[in-house]
């Protein structure tokens, strides 16, 4: 038999079947979709393989959900047979592809992200508890408008991106919220901080029992990354993330000030205390292994909670959050709001 699927390595992602008697791993090409009427000229990024069989032709098919910097998530048939994508199912949003030939994005405003490296000077870095040198990982899409240019001699502000999880990872995509400010002058950085997956085990147990730390130290060091490399403008760096996200960008406001100048927290945690017992019961003892056992951890929950450290946070901050919120709990943005003000 023969398993199909994608795996991740150095944060890409490939398509590949698997030879189940001999462990024989192929990988399976994804050509140019523009035969299917897309305007990706490759899939670049994917992340969910559906086996499916074709309503009108009764063959066994893969259903794709991938995209590029160009375009983001398709939905795809493909023919493992033939090694072919065979139509496109869906395009993001449902409707029409949004850089293609009369889309609402002209391509020339799309920001192609550029991929850091854990060799390469673009890198994130960071210290763990031993002194040892370790790098984070980001996408930096730079402002793109073909009729605007920023005044000279000064460089584009900064909005940091934290994916939620805090195990998940970004992909590079093409993602129409970094359009509506890199189209207007910002600099997009998205991080892929230590605990993030696709850059495999070792380095997502980064994360393992330093949430907050290591998530705080890696978006911290990804954005004065490209202000010391002249970038980006020091004094105008933002940081945003939700749920997980959320609670780095409050981390990163309360431990790290003086680093982002304005946080917009979606969702976010605030205390990790009252999350750890009042979350949804899915994830009811992720914090377990994110930060330590509870309650024998309890001083641990306690320091490395931001509405511990209320007044260390200078910077404004928004807050975002929905009040049917079973995740992480509308209070939770709340308490701090009221702290803080």
């Amino acid at each position: 038999g023969t398993l199909v699927g994608a795996y991740f390595k150095d944060g890409a992602s490939t398509l590949a079947s698997i030879d189940v008697a001999s462990g024989e791993v192929t990988t399976l090409p994804v050509h140019s979709l523009t035969e299917c009427g897309s305007a990706l000229p490759a899939i670049t990024a994917i992340d969910i393989v559906l086996g499916a069989t074709d309503p009108d032709t009764g063959r066994h098919v893969l259903l794709i959900r991938g995209g590029s910097a160009y375009e983001g998530n398709h939905l795809i048939s493909y023919d493992v047979a033939t090694s072919r994508p065979l139509c496109v199912v869906r395009r993001p949003g449902g409707g029409s592809s949004p850089t293609a030939p009369g889309g609402y994005v002209p391509a020339e405003f799309v920001s192609v992200p550029r991929e850091s490296s854990s060799s390469g000077s673009s890198s994130s870095s960071s210290s763990d508890d031993d002194g040892e040198q370790v790098f984070g990982y980001a996408y930096y899409y730079p402002p793109a408008n073909p009729h605007f240019h920023g005044p000279a001699g000064e460089l584009p502000p900064l909005v940091t991106f934290i994916h939620g999880g805090p195990t998940d990872h970004s992909r590079g995509l093409f993602v129409q919220q970094y359009l509506f400010f890199t189209s207007r002058g910002f600099g997009v950085v998205d991080v892929n901080h230590g605990g993030s997956s696709g850059y495999g085990r070792e380095y997502r147990q980064r994360l393992n029992g330093n949430w907050g730390l290591v998530d705080v130290e890696d978006c911290a060091a990804a954005a004065l990354h490209l202000a010391n490399s002249g970038i980006v403008d020091r004094s105008h760096m933002a940081i945003t993330g939700g749920s997980s996200g959320g609670f780095t960008t409050l981390a990163a406001l309360a431990f790290r000030p003086g680093v982002f100048g304005a946080g917009l927290c979606l969702y976010g945690i605030s205390d990790l205390r009252t999350f750890a017992v009042e979350t949804h019961k899915f994830e009811s003892h992720y914090t377990e292994s994110l930060v330590g056992p509870y309650p024998a951890a309890k001083h641990i929950y306690e320091e490395r909670s931001p509405i511990n450290s209320a007044d260390t946070i200078t910077a404004p901050v928004l807050f975002l959050h929905g009040t049917e919120d079973k995740v992480v709990p509308i209070n939770q943005s709340e308490t701090l709001l009221a702290v803080l003000r």
